[in-house]
């Protein structure tokens, strides 16, 4: 496995030290989202600058998907990076100030999504922000009223215009359908 070394390795915190940031922040307005992250674009840079825009936090938090929960929600194929990887390029924008690997309860064990409970518990966000397409809006929504977060939905299509139609899984499919079409270009030799 390739082992790298970043300087923005600070930027990095372990699931179990969550209250440290929070700690470190003080009285300091924190804003935290989470995903997959799978093929960074710049979408994601987009919502990252969005989410600190519209919230006015001074500190953005982002919750990177942990492998085993990505390959639960989007089947075998995903996540096409691993999940050091994945947080490693999240902490490199300079948008994002800290960045932790999540991790939901094991299948059979409560709704996907109360992995944020201990989330929202340690870190103590001020925001929740998601994408308004996103799904469970619902039960995200009780799970932040439940420890005192203001959720914010944002409209990521009609905020980033530019970024229409820009997805890893539009990403990914693009790139399917490149090395398909490569593979039907007869040889001029043959």
């Amino acid at each position: 496995m390739f082992i790298w070394r970043c300087i923005f390795e600070e930027k990095i915190f372990l699931y179990d030290s969550l209250f440290a940031i929070r700690r470190r922040c003080g009285v300091k307005d924190i804003a935290f989202v989470s995903g997959t992250y799978d093929l960074l674009h710049p979408g994601h840079v987009h919502f990252f600058e969005l989410v600190k825009e519209v919230t006015g936090a001074d500190v953005l938090v982002v919750g990177v998907g942990c492998d085993a929960d990505i390959k639960r929600y989007k089947g075998d194929a995903r996540p096409i990076m691993d999940e050091e990887t994945r947080v490693r390029l999240v902490a490199a924008l300079e948008v994002v100030d800290y960045a932790f690997i999540t991790h939901a309860p094991p299948e059979g064990q409560g709704h996907f999504l109360d992995g944020f409970i201990e989330i929202f518990q340690k870190l103590r966000p001020d925001y929740y922000v998601i994408n308004s397409d996103t799904f469970d809006i619902d039960h995200r929504k009780k799970l932040a009223e439940q420890y005192g977060v203001k959720m914010v939905a944002l409209n990521h299509s009609t905020t980033c215009p530019d970024c229409k139609g820009i997805s890893a899984s539009s990403i990914i499919q693009r790139i399917l359908a490149a090395e398909s079409a490569d593979q039907k270009v007869v040889s001029p030799n043959a």
